[in-house]
């Protein structure tokens, strides 16, 4: 599978704790998976999407990405991007409420928050705490010792229940700060089950052929890959949610059944029916 199409590809197991420390100079599309996110901005962020709207984000802000709701980072140009991303499942949710006897000690992470995302920010004491907890977790799970490294996640997890006890709502980011690129993304993500590249340049007030070459300089894809990748990305939520393939393919914007059942195959390398499976399977 290519790089593009990872860009939507569901974490495989019930827990991933990512660590990285890279240097993009791409816009970055949105994406969206069945898992609960937490995101951890080390450096390098400025801002992130979700709920199509564009939010500030800073050195050592913590961010909550619920379920199946599309996000994205938002980079400061020619500048190093460190960050760490958990990922967690409603299985291993459910299974550290379960060994800690109480509901409440997940709640945090499960809440519905209102419509505008919640954040905290770490002190550097914090900081330093939690980024030794992360090493500790990838060392244990680097050796294979999968019950140490379970040990650190539930207390990574009862770390995270403390930070989170009085988060506030994310700030908007200014208009200046989002870029031509972003303002387009935005307005797919209102429009992308309708939206044409065409539809797009005559909302935007822009020429079809200039529009599409600066989103493809900064993404790295062409606005039409980009809205048929953001429709498939849709139809995964749709069939995590438990809809049929035929009701995922037109919830999503596909108007061909055939076509939707090809392109979908083509981009994620397995079938709609299978994607159901896999999700059966994990639930």
């Amino acid at each position: 599978m290519s790089e593009e199409n990872s860009r939507y590809q569901s974490v495989s197991n019930n827990i991933a704790v990512n660590y990285s420390v890279e240097s993009f100079s791409a816009v970055m599309p949105p994406h969206l998976h069945g898992y609960y996110e937490i995101y951890y901005n080390i450096r390098g962020a400025k801002g992130f999407m979700a709920n199509c709207d564009f939010y500030k984000c800073v050195e050592r802000d913590l961010i909550i990405i619920p379920k199946l709701q599309a996000h994205k980072v938002i980079l400061k140009k020619e500048c190093e991007y460190e960050r760490c991303v958990i990922n967690i499942d409603e299985y291993a949710v459910n299974l550290i409420e379960i060994l800690s006897q109480s509901e409440e000690s997940m709640a945090w992470i499960k809440e519905e928050r209102s419509q505008r995302p919640y954040k905290v920010r770490l002190s550097s004491g914090q900081h330093d705490c939690f980024m030794s907890m992360i090493r500790s977790y990838k060392n244990h799970e680097e050796n294979g010792s999968n019950l140490e490294a379970l040990a650190v996640f539930v207390e990574i997890m009862a770390f995270l229940k403390g930070c989170f006890e009085k988060p506030h709502e994310a700030e908007y980011m200014s208009e200046k700060n989002i870029s031509n690129t972003d303002r387009i993304i935005k307005h797919i993500e209102k429009n992308f089950r309708s939206a044409t590249v065409a539809d797009i340049a005559s909302k935007l007030y822009s020429n079809r052929d200039h529009l599409n070459r600066v989103f493809k300089e900064e993404t790295g894809i062409t606005m039409s890959k980009y809205l048929i990748m953001r429709k498939l990305a849709e139809a995964q939520k749709h069939l995590y949610l438990g809809k049929s393939v035929k009701e995922a393919c037109f919830l999503s914007g596909f108007n061909d059944y055939a076509n939707f059942l090809r392109t979908f195959k083509k981009y994620e390398g397995y079938s709609p029916s299978d994607f159901e499976g896999i999700y059966i399977e994990l639930n």
